[in-house]
């Protein structure tokens, strides 16, 4: 049930009568001029000023009843009272410390705090930079004095913090205060936008990490405001709400005008500029760690190598996980890695790779220490006879250096053998011997391959032709058979050479008398075969019978001739006594048997 504020008004005027505070007896209210108390009205308390023994107090009486909330109260002041911290007031709560219209009513009295809003104070010392860096560095102190005793304001923005003349930081307004007991309860005060992050409008319960965002958003404004006392005229900081950020500036920081405007200043406001985005990046501001953690060096978590030993020349990765920085670098030639999180790398000797990871500041050094192991090397390997013949032995030798193991793969078989040493062998077939060996770091593995051949003796087997002799212009062939030869080649002492690997057989057609012989080689050996003499009968030459019989036909008398039936016998015979002597392979005389024809 609401108190009547009138009802209230009535019993400030008469605290002489009303007033149930002991501590309080004979305060008196501030009257403004038109004789009314001098007072806030909030949605659930009226805040008046209350002066006893040249001391001020704010007064505070709920107009509307705080139910479980009182009990809250009673909490915040309890600590408070035990903390003593120096940038609250006191803050006590009184049960039935008012009697309004005969009801006792529980109040709350706090140290009535004199000093300028923020706000009045920064726009007064605009362009003194050093008390300007000196508040700032005071109100640091201040957060991690809060964090430290486990409080949070709740609602830091400019209206809620006073510079009293001394200069030291005052805290006002603990409604929204959260200490261990009250976490996690439902909030009453959420705090302005522009100082919160936006998550924190949708959370609603109390946390000791409420101030987080806020206590970034002011420390940043007020260092920025340091160095570019522009600022404030450009964001008309004076006339509105806000210090340097407005909620629309939260929704795309990286974005926005102001997030340019700081990027042009010194490296420490770049890096709380990149500690307030990431800070945006995150979807709930319990997610949060304070931004003082943010302000000492780097921490590299961890900074490795996918190998600790590497072969010369080999890739490897460096790989590492570092918090807050602005920049990484590392040595031997690598230099600037901020914006990735590995790199590949080829050492060439042993080295040790030092990480650096900076930030406005502080620094974080690391080293890695890599060592690079020789490549295998291959002093020897070879056969003493690459190319042996059926059934001869040779041997196999082999020296090598930097290198784990050493395997001999050949014809099936796989033998572990020393770096260096030989192998007799008699292989009864062409056959590879693969060397196999592992580098000095025990994975790397290579392979190089000795091939001996073997080679059979040649035989010539045969060498016929179906005729020795022949009329010139008729063909012969020519055949044979060879064994172990990868090359034969028919020779003769007339005619060129002629390449008859791939054959068995040839004909030819002999112009006059020859020999033949074969040349069969492979790689150790060649053989040639026995001479087959071929000889030729050249066919005559007859006169032209124009040169025989006298020209013109008056010279020679007319006759009639009947040779046919002669002519039939003659040419039969002749035939027949010509192919019988050149199937018994006999020597004859054409011209021989031409006259004998004619002659019949």
């Amino acid at each position: 049930m609401s108190i009547n504020k009138q009802d209230i008004v009535t019993a400030i005027l008469n605290s002489d009568t009303f007033l149930k505070v002991p501590e309080l007896k004979g305060a008196k209210p501030r009257i403004e001029s038109n004789g009314k108390p001098y007072a806030f009205v909030g949605g659930f308390n009226m805040v008046f000023q209350l002066e006893h023994q040249h001391k001020k107090w704010a007064f505070r009486v709920w107009h509307v009843p705080m139910g479980e909330h009182t009990n809250r109260y009673r909490k915040i002041s309890k600590y408070l009272s035990e903390k003593k911290l120096p940038y609250f007031a006191d803050f006590i709560y009184d049960e039935k410390g008012i009697l309004v219209n005969g009801n006792l009513l529980d109040t709350i009295r706090m140290e009535w705090l004199e000093g300028k809003l923020l706000k009045e104070y920064l726009e007064e010392n605009l362009g003194n930079k050093n008390k300007l860096t000196k508040l700032a560095d005071d109100f640091l102190e201040m957060c991690k004095t809060l964090r430290e005793n486990n409080i949070s304001h709740g609602d830091l923005q400019e209206g809620n913090i006073l510079i009293d003349r001394n200069g030291n930081i005052k805290l006002v307004d603990y409604d929204s205060i959260c200490i261990p007991e009250i976490e996690g309860q439902k909030e009453l005060v959420t705090g302005l936008k522009g100082y919160q992050h936006p998550s924190r409008f949708k959370a609603g319960k109390a946390s000791l990490k409420a101030d987080y965002f806020s206590e970034l958003v002011i420390y940043l404004s007020i260092l920025a405001l340091s160095e570019n006392s522009n600022l404030w005229n450009k964001y008309q900081v004076k006339d509105t709400q806000y210090l340097l950020f407005t909620e629309t500036d939260f929704e795309d920081f990286a974005d926005s005008e102001i997030y340019n405007d700081l990027q042009k200043l010194s490296n420490s406001i770049k890096s709380l500029t990149r500690i307030l985005n990431s800070y945006l990046s995150e979807n709930n501001y319990l997610n949060l760690t304070s931004f003082e953690h943010y302000l000492k060096a780097p921490k590299i978590i961890n900074f490795g190598s996918n190998e600790k030993e590497v072969l010369k020349g080999k890739t490897i990765e460096l790989s590492w996980n570092i918090e807050n920085y602005d920049k990484i670098s590392i040595n031997n030639g690598v230099g600037n890695v901020t914006e990735k999180h590995s790199i590949s790398v080829s050492p060439t000797n042993t080295a040790t790779y030092k990480l650096l990871a900076e930030n406005a500041f502080d620094k974080t050094e690391k080293e890695l220490n890599i060592t690079v192991l020789p490549l295998p090397k291959i002093k020897e390997f070879r056969a003493k006879h690459q190319k042996i013949e059926f059934g001869k032995e040779t041997e196999i030798v082999w020296d090598f250096e930097n290198v784990e193991k050493v395997e001999l793969n050949y014809a099936g078989n796989l033998e572990v053998i020393s770096n260096k040493g030989n192998k007799v062998i008699s292989p009864s077939e062409d056959t590879n011997y693969k060397i196999i060996f592992t580098a000095l770091d025990g994975v790397t593995k290579e392979e190089k391959t000795l091939k001996v051949q073997v080679f059979k003796r040649i035989e010539i087997e045969t060498f016929t032709t179906d005729y020795e002799y022949i009329v010139e212009s008729l063909p012969i062939e020519l055949n044979w058979k060879i064994n172990n030869a990868s090359g034969i080649k028919l020779c003769s002492n007339i005619d060129k050479e002629i390449d008859v690997t791939t054959k068995n057989k040839i004909s030819l057609k002999p112009k006059r008398n020859q020999y033949f012989y074969l040349k069969a080689s492979n790689d150790l050996f060649t053989v040639e075969s026995e001479k087959i003499n071929i000889e030729v009968q050249n066919l005559p030459t007859l006169p032209r019978f124009e040169n025989i019989i006298p020209a013109g036909k008056e010279l020679i008398p007319v006759f009639t001739l009947d040779f046919s039936e002669n002519v039939n016998n003659i040419l039969t015979e002749s035939q027949i006594s010509f192919q019988k002597a050149i199937k018994n392979n006999k020597r004859f005389n054409l011209l021989e048997s031409l006259k004998t024809i004619l002659s019949k």
